[in-house]
Formats: C-alpha cells, sequence, structure tokens
C-alpha cells in the first residue's frame, strides 16, 4: 500500500530538496531506476551524490546506480544512529 509521508511534514517540506516516492515512480528500492530519479530532480550526479540508508538489502541498489553508499546500523541498535552515526563516521562532529 502506498504511503505518502509529505503531509506529516507539516511545513518542512520545504527543507527537502526531491521527493521520491516509489507509488509515483514505478519503481522500488532497490531497483536503481529510483535513486537515479533522485539524482535528476536534486540536479546532481550520482558519482557526487552520497546515499546514507540503513539496510545492504534495499539501500544497496544506490551502488548499481553509481551513487556513494553509507550504511548505517539500524535504527534499533543503540550505537551510532541518526545524524550522529553519520557525523561520526564522516568525522565531522
Amino acid at each position: 500500500m502506498p504511503w505518502d509521508l509529505r503531509p506529516i511534514l507539516h511545513g518542512l517540506g520545504g527543507l527537502v530538496g526531491a521527493f521520491v516516492l516509489s507509488f509515483e515512480e514505478g519503481a522500488v528500492m532497490p531497483d536503481p531506476a529510483i535513486f537515479r530519479t533522485a539524482c535528476r530532480r536534486l540536479r546532481v550526479t550520482p558519482e557526487a551524490t552520497l546515499m546514507v540508508g540503513d539496510s545492504e538489502e534495499t539501500d544497496g541498489g544506490a551502488v548499481s546506480a553509481g551513487l556513494q553508499v553509507m550504511i548505517l546500523p539500524p535504527a534499533w541498535l543503540p550505537a551510532r544512529r541518526g545524524l550522529e552515526g553519520v557525523l561520526k563516521r564522516l568525522r565531522i562532529a
């Protein structure tokens, strides 16, 4: 069943560069097409894009699309999750 997250953002949608929803695109992760569509909408090349996810199975399709990929531990694991985990892995924080 399709799920559109835009209505729950309560005005924060302006902070998002593009929405690429599988039920609108006819492609579901890990299909590389959905990652290529996101890059096109953001006007970036796949090679210059970092995809951060938590599933090798679904987010790994970004590799086939030519993106750099960082797989984080799932949110239910206590260590290094969310933005803090991304920043630590990138050595920004």
